[in-house]
């Protein structure tokens, strides 16, 4: 029998569990993104901490952006902090909390500039770029979440005024430029069966929750199955929903009763005049009798249930029917 060997090595990183770094400071606030405007500002002196949680439930959103406003005293000493920031942070933040365990995925010396952001991407496959006043850390998983910063002093002989050092930090959500297009149909009476969906000229099926696009002017087409349309024009923001509310206009069902010789129709038992045969007769939503005469001995009928926008003719299947003894 073949045996699976492993090394003392292997076998100690397979049975310890990692741990993250030890993060030591007191908890100034915890910023928490829960809708699409920017968190209230937190004020964090040197060594300190901030937690910054996200709670936003938007499909458009690919990251946080945190915005850093540095104090005069903080830029004075140029080249004297860094900022740290920590995910995976055990226990949850709390401002009695001093003591944490967290993994650090960013490191940066504070640039020289009164204010700059730091954006975090959710996953790689994002689109945000870095420039002269912003900074891009590595992904974050939302699993990541609450994270924890701290600003720390990186030169030795800083005098005593420089532990008056702070920075001011707010957070805001980082979007793709994609926004969503929410449908209602007013009337319930009508199914989203009996009508047809245009997006930018291309036929849409219809979706549950919404449609992606992107941000921008649109045109929307919606068409009944008796062909009624309107049409939209709507604009699409990144990281929003545009809604259109539809009320579809209702067609009369109409029924087209063929001249044929020897026949006399009814409608609702009121006999259609030769005038209105082989024309489309409109009548209301709901249930009908149908009858039909030939000649002076024979009367059928049946009752239909039509619905708005049905288009039906009239026509009688006879056959002769043979049974054998």
């Amino acid at each position: 029998m073949n045996r699976i060997k492993f090394s003392p090595i292997l076998l100690l990183l397979l049975v310890l569990p990692l741990y993250g770094e030890n993060v030591v400071g007191s908890l100034s606030g915890l910023l928490t993104l829960e809708n699409e405007g920017d968190t209230s500002t937190v004020q964090v002196d040197l060594e300190d901490l901030a937690a910054v949680d996200y709670l936003y439930d938007n499909p458009f959103v690919q990251g946080v952006e945190l915005i850093f406003e540095q104090t005069a005293l903080t830029k004075s000493y140029r080249n004297s902090f860094a900022l740290y920031l920590y995910r995976s942070v055990q226990p949850e933040p709390d401002i009695n909390q001093s003591q944490y365990r967290g993994n650090q995925f960013f490191m940066q010396i504070l640039p020289y500039s009164s204010e700059f952001t730091l954006k975090i991407p959710f996953t790689d496959n994002h689109s945000i770029r870095k420039d002269a006043d912003t900074l891009v850390t590595a992904p974050v998983s939302l699993d990541d979440f609450p994270l924890l910063m701290t600003m720390l002093p990186i030169s030795k002989g800083l005098p005593q005024n420089a532990r008056n050092a702070a920075l001011i930090i707010s957070a805001r959500p980082v979007y793709t430029n994609m926004g969503g297009l929410k449908i209602y149909i007013e009337d319930e009476a009508v199914s989203v069966d009996d009508l047809s969906l245009w997006i930018d000229g291309s036929h849409r099926s219809w979706e549950k929750d919404f449609y992606t696009l992107e941000a921008g002017f649109h045109t929307v087409l919606i068409q009944s199955r008796a062909g009624n349309k309107r049409e939209f024009n709507i604009a699409v923001e990144a990281g929003k929903f545009t809604e259109i509310h539809h009320t579809p206009e209702t067609s009369a069902p109409r029924l087209v009763f063929p001249p044929m010789e020897g026949f006399t129709y009814y409608l609702d038992d009121k006999e259609i005049g030769i005038e209105e045969l082989g024309k489309p007769i409109e009548c209301e939503p709901g249930e009908h009798r149908v009858g039909i005469k030939l000649n002076e001995y024979i009367t059928l009928s049946e009752n239909y249930t039509l619905s708005s926008g049905e288009l039906f003719t009239i026509s009688l299947d006879t056959r002769i029917l043979l049974e054998k003894d």
